[in-house]
C-alpha cells in the first residue's frame, strides 16, 4: 500500500471511529444492549463489543448495519460527523434541515435545470446562495415563533362571563 493509501485508510478508520459515540448514545436512548444489537445486525457480539469498545475497528458495512438497526439517519450522521466534525450535532435542528435539503436538492435542481446548459457555480456564488437560503430558513423560524407566540397569547386569555 502506498503512503497515500495508508493515510487514506487511517483517515477512513478514524472517521469510522467518530460514529461510535453517536452509536452509544442511540443505544442508550433506545435501551439496546450489545447482545440485542448483535441480534438486530447479525454482527457477532464479540466483534461489536470490541468495535464499540475501541479495541478493534468496525468496517463500513458493519457501521451501516448498526446505524440502520438503531434508526440513525446516515445522511444526518455524515453531515454532523463528516462535514462538521461533531457527532453531537446530529441532534442539532440545523443538521436536520441540512439533511433534508441534501435529500431534496438533487431532484429539485435537476428538474429546475432541465434543458439548461449546466454551468459551474463559483465558490463566491455558492456563499451568496447559502446566505439567501439561510436567511429564508431564519425567516421561516421567526414566522413560526410569531404564530406560536400569538397562539399562546390568545390561548392564555379566556373570556370570563
Amino acid at each position: 500500500m502506498t503512503n497515500r493509501g495508508q493515510k487514506e485508510a487511517r483517515n477512513s478508520l478514524f472517521a469510522i471511529g467518530e460514529f461510535i459515540p453517536l452509536i452509544w448514545k442511540a443505544m442508550r436512548q433506545s435501551k439496546v444492549n450489545c447482545a440485542e444489537l448483535s441480534r438486530l445486525t447479525g454482527i457477532t457480539a464479540t466483534k461489536l463489543s470490541r468495535g464499540l469498545g475501541g479495541t478493534s475497528q468496525l468496517d463500513h458495512p458493519s457501521i451501516q448495519l448498526i446505524l440502520v438497526a438503531l434508526g440513525i439517519d446516515m445522511q444526518r450522521a455524515l453531515i454532523a460527523i463528516g462535514c462538521i466534525g461533531d457527532w453531537n450535532r446530529y441532534y442539532d435542528p440545523d443538521v436536520v434541515v441540512l439533511s433534508g435539503l441534501v435529500r431534496q436538492l438533487p431532484e429539485t435542481l435537476a428538474a429546475a435545470r432541465d434543458g439548461c446548459e449546466r454551468a459551474e457555480i463559483s465558490d463566491n456564488s455558492i456563499k451568496i446562495i447559502a446566505g439567501e437560503v439561510g436567511a429564508m430558513i431564519a425567516n421561516h423560524d421567526r414566522k413560526v415563533s410569531e404564530h406560536r407566540d400569538a397562539f399562546h397569547g390568545y390561548a392564555g386569555h379566556r373570556r370570563i362571563g
